[in-house]
């Protein structure tokens, strides 16, 4: 996997804060696939530790998509939670979040929405100019409505 400056935040919150064993996430990238530790050690940068949020920053090179795979590892053996080719935004990092919950066949990850960083390419899009110049208009309309009214109290 190319060495780059973007990388994919990966998060899991575990229910009741259980530990699930060992959590593993696997980026394949352009054929290459990396394996990385999800911990709650607080040893990743913005972890805090013991918190149930378990945690690994992958880095990636310029695709616009990879595959991801969530396994969750234990004693006994292990089972992939979550297995998708995901879009990932032209920013430098991604975040790509989950919620586990156990289940009566065992644990179940969840893909929770996240929205862009503020700052970010995606959030300073259409709908923020559309705002900006409708409230630009409303408060012009405003003016000359004022400078009417004033004009004719003369």
């Amino acid at each position: 996997m190319a060495e780059d400056a973007r990388t994919i935040r990966v998060q899991a919150a575990v229910e009741h804060r259980r530990v699930p064993g060992r959590l593993v996430v696997s980026i394949t990238e352009s054929g290459e696939t990396g394996h990385y530790a999800l911990v709650d050690d607080g040893s990743v940068p913005g972890d805090i530790p013991m918190d149930g949020l378990w945690t690994a920053v992958c880095p990636i090179g310029q695709s616009r998509f990879v595959e991801v795979e969530l396994t969750a590892m234990n004693e006994v053996g292990s089972s992939v939670l979550y297995h998708r080719v995901v879009h990932v935004p032209a920013q430098d990092e991604v975040a790509l979040d989950f919620f586990l919950e156990s289940t009566d066949h065992g644990l179940a990850a969840h893909r929770v929405p996240w929205l862009p960083s503020v700052g970010s390419d995606e959030y300073l899009g259409g709908e923020i100019t559309l705002t900006l110049a409708f409230g630009w208009g409303f408060l012009v309309l405003l003016y000359v409505g004022f400078l009417v009214l004033l004009g004719r109290k003369r």
